[in-house]
């Protein structure tokens, strides 16, 4: 018989185990704890494929990785070998258990979908201890979920360790049993080990060295290089690092144009982004340098006032807006300026991430944190919008000078990603359950082509006019070719720059 020790521990700290034929599991994640991986699911097989043991670890603390667990034979005569099933996951995400039903990339049934609940009638393979089904009524969520499977043997007289790194690149890669889902067969078994969106054959998994130290943990390291260079001074344009982000969320009010869930996990190289928004006068000297735009942004020749053209801040000639952020501008134009400079527009991904997740330990809902906004944090709410007064009416109607977001400010230093204009994205506006996002690339991605036509486009952020300060994780969308007040844009950039 085989027995499975599934009292976690911190690496360094394992609990002490009869003298039986045994092995210490040791489990670390190159994710980000907890922001990519809070949980841990075990589960052990018999090598004939008979599920005896299930357990969930909560381990949100980084300190708490590597997470280690042993695993014993009653038996101290015999080999035996073992199924050792891992699965790293956002705490919460789960579904109902239904049976073995790995997601596929690239099938119909990627989408998540809403949750049929418990079936009674449900066949499939189930948890039975004593004689008394103790199946887990939930799974981790497949599509944010790293799922692997190893096999480990245990050897009489000895106790071994073996280790093993849960990797960002298997996010959404579901181990597979073999041609018969309810057996685990050698030589037919599949998991993900570290390449996106691929499954490799189930190997026997070798001890570690004798004598080998436990590592430092290497959580938050997938996607970590190259790191952000050192500079002293603020700079135009902020370092954004590579590695996990989440993106979507189930709040409801980010839905209300297009849905902004399911909620996933994908990586993002490093990337720069404009501290903020671009601005009149940034305009102004590209065309000085030669800066060419299919269409000019919708010049208001007088002051700012409440009604087109009077809204848009972009003159022909000088006044007192050169430090306005730039609005009444097309996507085309917007994407050309940012070309111009060496850059383009941030995929909603990246949007999102510089605004939700980096600098924060998890995803948050204002670039600052979880905070309700005042009207001196963001500018939002200072319109009446449908005889819906905002908060901020006190503040004017009028699109808001730079300094307005001062204090609309992320952990990196960037400014107005809450409120102020909401801002132009690379994609193609759709719902997170759509195939372009469902079976995007993993790292880096992104929905629809910029270079092909689009009657719309994604649009992201807050702005002045809306009555109520919304999550960050809010999506509109809108015409290519139009130009409106409360839309401008900022830069993203593979490199540095000047």
């Amino acid at each position: 018989m085989i027995a499975g020790a599934l009292a976690a521990t911190v690496s360094g700290c394992d609990a002490a185990l009869p003298p039986l034929p045994e092995i210490v599991v040791v489990v670390d994640t190159d994710l980000p704890v907890a922001l990519a991986a809070s949980q841990l699911r075990v589960d052990l097989y018999t090598e004939q494929g008979i599920w005896f043991e299930s357990s969930d670890i909560s381990r949100p603390d980084p300190r708490d990785w590597p997470v280690s667990f042993g695993v014993y034979s009653e038996d101290p005569t015999r080999s035996r070998r073992t199924w050792v099933r891992l699965r790293a996951y956002l705490d919460g995400k789960t579904r109902t258990y239904h049976g073995e039903n790995p997601h596929r990339w690239g099938t119909a049934s990627d989408g998540p979908g809403p949750d049929p609940g418990p079936d009674p009638t449900a066949t499939g393979l189930r948890l039975v201890v004593d004689g008394h089904d103790v199946t887990p009524t939930s799974e981790p969520e497949p599509l944010i979920t790293v799922d692997r499977l190893a096999l480990i043997e245990l050897v009489p007289g000895e106790k071994q360790r073996v280790s093993l790194v849960l990797r960002g690149a298997c996010e959404g890669t579901s181990a597979v049993f073999g041609a018969d889902p309810q057996r685990l067969v050698l030589g037919e078994a599949q998991s993900c080990v570290d390449a996106d969106k691929t499954l490799a054959p189930v190997t026997l998994l070798a001890p570690d060295l004798e004598g080998t130290l436990a590592a430092p943990s290497l959580q938050g390291t997938w996607l970590a290089e190259p790191a952000c260079p050192r500079r002293d001074d603020a700079g135009e344009r902020v370092c954004v690092p590579g590695g996990a982000t989440v993106l979507g969320t189930t709040d409801l009010l980010s839905s209300v144009e297009i849905p902004s869930s399911p909620v996933r996990v994908f990586g993002l190289r490093r990337y720069f982004l404009d501290r903020d928004e671009v601005t009149v006068a940034r305009l102004r000297q590209a065309l000085s340098a030669g800066f060419q735009p299919t269409k000019m942004p919708l010049a208001n020749p007088g002051a700012l006032g409440t009604k087109a053209p009077a809204t848009c801040t972009w003159s022909t000639i000088p006044l007192d807006r050169e430090a306005y952020p730039l609005n009444c501008v097309s996507f085309a134009t917007a994407r050309e300026l940012c070309r111009f400079g060496g850059g383009d527009l941030p995929t909603e991904a990246q949007w999102e991430h510089a605004a939700t997740v980096a600098g924060h330990r998890t995803k948050v809902d204002y670039p600052w944190g979880d905070d309700e906004p005042d009207c001196d944090r963001a500018a939002f709410g200072r319109v009446v919008v449908g005889g819906s007064k905002g908060k901020c009416l006190d503040k004017g109607p009028l699109p808001p000078p730079a300094a307005d977001s001062a204090n609309d400010l992320s952990p990196l230093g960037i400014r107005a990603l809450g409120g102020g204009l909401s801002e132009w994205v690379l994609d193609t506006p759709a719902p997170y359950t759509d195939a372009c996002w469902l079976d995007a690339a993993l790292v880096d991605p992104r929905c629809g082509d910029p270079d092909l036509p689009a009657p719309q486009r994604a649009i992201r952020g807050g702005n002045y006019i809306l009555p109520e300060m919304v999550h960050s994780t809010i999506r509109f969308l809108d015409k290519d070719t139009g130009v409106f007040a409360p839309t401008g844009f900022r830069c993203a950039y593979p490199e540095v720059g000047p």
